[in-house]
């Protein structure tokens, strides 16, 4: 089947869960035990996965603001569907997301002095404001870079009107150097403008800002390669204050409120260090570098008066520091090896007897937002209404539009009976937890394919009600030079599907992830892309990561190698065009298209040098090939190909995903892109950018809906499943 770039897919499992929860009136740490969080048993099946999604309610949740004037508003920032807002404490949520121009939200700040004035920094677009608690967005940042980037917002919490934001601005090159601009900006008119306060700031990106809450003119920064500065003067003039500080590049820093400690996370590994002389000296906990630590945020208990708790937010889960020393051993608290981007604790929930604050939200990467109401002792799903997953496959039954089959990056594979209205998870009933690629067997869509990271191929004969796996010879082996034990065999997941980040920010995502290795050196392959003979569909041919073509001749149960023994194989199509000579075409990483006409041996056509990501027939009239140089296309498979026409300058780093031409009218083809939606009206020869309600513009799929005048599923990266009618 035709397929766009691919990503890993890690299924969540379950159907009916049963908590066991441990509780306790002190958070997990403090108990010296085993990390606490939901372990779930479903009934009928043998599982233990706490984070079963039941449905596509969740996903990549960044953090969650809580109004400081009544706790149950909440805000939730999304990478990739903007704003959602809770009026039941995160019982519901809804999109609020009107007037953004990004859809990938990095923080949001509500004013102390007045609730309805709410500030957030999306993407590349610098900050937008609200008046009306999130109903409406503005962006308009006089004084700021168009492209800038804030990592953070921060209200003065003494004079209204007062905002900070700390920020990175596009990065640049200039004799041979590359440079990381940033710095500190500060609104005196609650956001509608901005002054430059960098004065002493190095030329560095600053990923937080920390206020004294006891005296609003002093602030700390966290530097991207330059560690803490410190200002007493509200940002005038700022100092280095790195006596100490074991490593450069710090991520998060905070002010505890009652004692003064500045507290500061360390990335790469290094951990959390602290400072009680207003950041003259530093002490790093020691436990927490051996722990290999990534913090990515600091939180102190705002209820431990007199007592510094400190919570970190990482890539590895939440750990606890009671009382922090050098020699203190931070505990594991929450979703042991999940990445935790926030932990947002309520001031006004109250504390439990020990004076831990009761209520906290946390934000898992891909697995949505939990909240605690037994100071963390137990967690619980709270993301419904919430609509930020990675979709990057979507299956139409073709004979009832009604069932839907779709994969998300993390969360698995899900399926809805209703037309999309209401999923359920098939995860636990697949052994594997990496999916690539899906896709029916032609003319039964009872059967489906599903191509894994690593697992080989997985067969459901029942419309995915049960799966097995009969992947005879797509099994890695010497001859074909496998892999060490141990080295890489799975692209970076992540890399691919953000491609269009600064590699700074990207690199943010990616580096404390361990990119998955070999368990075995026999370990089946990476299925990329499922491809058919449509005229003899017990004829099969699948696309590898680094292994090029496979081919079968019974329906999938046996495989053998092709001509094609190495490379990566990212689309696979079949030409049913009558008396065609070549009807099977395959799409690779820097060799372009190749065809072939018994799926054995294959040759190379005029487009033989382009990474090829995703290709489309129109039976008898064109090939379109969507690569790293934009769309090829074709009367004759093997050629000429030639490069299609844009007639509007191309975004910068434009990655064509999918091509869809349209089922009744072969002269209208859709183009996904991480820029948006192209189409073109002459059978691919000019295209035009599409303008769409969609707010996330990074889309990784299309396909038609079956029985539709004209309508299409787009999946995109972080905004879901949506419906598009031109």
């Amino acid at each position: 089947m035709r397929k766009k770039l691919h990503f890993n897919l890690v299924l969540i499992s379950g159907l009916l869960l049963i908590a066991i929860i441990l509780s306790s009136g002190q958070p997990a740490a403090a108990q010296g035990g085993d990390p606490e969080y939901f372990y779930y048993f479903p009934l009928f099946d043998h599982h233990t996965d706490p984070f079963y999604a039941f449905g596509l309610d969740g996903g990549d949740l960044g953090s969650v603001v809580i109004d400081p004037n009544n706790s149950n508003v909440l805000y939730a920032r999304t990478w990739g569907n903007g704003v959602y807002k809770s009026g039941d404490g995160g019982e519901t949520w809804i999109n609020k997301s009107i007037g953004l121009e990004s859809s990938y939200i990095y923080d949001i700040a509500i004013d102390p002095f007045n609730s309805d004035h709410i500030i957030i920094s999306s993407y590349e677009h610098g900050v937008a404001y609200s008046l009306n608690a999130g109903e409406t967005w503005v962006e308009d940042n006089p004084g700021l870079h168009e492209k800038a980037v804030v990592y953070s917002i921060d209200f003065c919490p003494e004079n209204p009107g007062t905002v900070y934001v700390a920020l990175r601005e596009p990065t640049y090159t200039s004799g041979g150097t590359t440079y990381y601009p940033g710095g500190v900006f500060k609104s005196t008119d609650g956001g509608l403008t901005w002054e430059n306060k960098s004065t002493g700031l190095p030329i560095d990106y600053v990923y937080d800002l920390a206020i004294d809450p006891n005296n609003p003119d002093i602030i700390y920064t966290a530097m991207h390669r330059t560690g803490v500065y410190k200002t007493t003067n509200g940002g005038e003039s700022w100092m280095v204050k790195n006596n100490g500080l074991v490593h450069r590049d710090a991520r998060s820093i905070e002010v505890d409120r009652f004692t003064g400690q500045v507290n500061v996370g360390l990335w790469d590994g290094y951990g959390y260090a602290y400072s009680t002389d207003g950041a003259a000296s530093w002490k790093s906990v020691t436990s927490t570098n051996n722990q290999n630590l990534y913090v990515w945020q600091v939180q102190i208990d705002p209820n431990r008066e007199g007592d510094k708790s400190v919570f970190l937010s990482t890539a590895t889960g939440v750990y606890f520091c009671d009382n922090p020393r050098e020699s203190t051993v931070c505990q594991p608290f929450a979703y042991a090896g999940k990445w935790v981007w926030d932990l947002a604790l309520d001031v006004n929930g109250g504390a439990n007897a020990a004076g831990y604050t009761n209520v906290m939200y946390s934000t898992l990467q891909h697995n949505g937002i939990f909240k605690s109401i037994s100071a963390g002792s137990s967690f619980v799903p709270k993301s419904k209404g919430i609509r930020a997953n990675i979709v990057n496959s979507i299956l139409v039954d073709p004979t009832n539009p009604d069932i839907l089959y779709l994969s998300a990056l993390n969360r698995g594979l899900f399926k809805s009976t209703d037309g999309g209205t209401r999923w359920s998870s098939l995860n636990y009933l697949l052994p594997s937890k990496l999916i690539n690629e899906l896709a029916f067997r032609p003319g039964n869509s009872d059967v489906i394919y599903a191509g894994t990271q690593n697992n080989g191929l997985w067969i459901s004969n029942n419309k995915g009600q049960t799966w097995f796996s009969e992947s005879g010879g797509l099994g890695r082996s010497t001859g074909e030079g496998m892999i060490p034990q141990g080295e890489k065999i799975t692209p970076d997941v992540l890399e691919e599907i953000y491609n269009w980040m600064d590699p700074v920010d990207l690199e943010n995502l990616t580096a404390p992830y361990q990119s998955e290795i070999t368990t075995r050196a026999s370990s089946p392959y990476n299925i990329r892309a499922i491809g058919f003979d449509e005229d003899q569909p017990q004829n099969m041919f699948v696309g590898t990561y680094g292994y090029g073509v496979k081919r079968s001749e019974n329906w999938g149960l046996n495989w053998a190698g092709t001509s094609i023994s190495s490379g990566v194989v990212n689309s696979t199509v079949f030409d049913s065009t009558p008396l065609i000579s070549n009807p099977f075409i395959v799409g690779l990483n820097g060799l372009g298209v190749r065809i072939s006409s018994d799926r054995s041996s294959w040759s190379n056509t005029s487009l033989s040098s382009r990474d090829v990501y995703v290709l489309e027939v129109a039976l008898g009239e064109y090939y379109l090939a969507g690569t790293d140089d934009w769309i090829y296309r074709a009367v004759n498979v093997n050629g000429p190909w030639g490069r299609t026409a844009e007639l509007v300058v191309l975004p910068p780093g434009i990655t064509v995903t999918d091509l869809q031409i349209d089922p009744s009218n072969s002269a209208i083809v859709w183009a996904t892109t991480n820029h948006g939606l192209y189409g073109s009206v002459d059978s691919g020869l000019t295209w035009n950018p599409y303008t769409t309600d969609i707010l996330n513009q990074n889309m990784l799929t299309i396909v038609p809906i079956t029985g539709s005048a004209g309508s299409y599923y787009i999946g995109s990266s972080g905004g879901d499943i949506q419906v598009f009618t031109p």
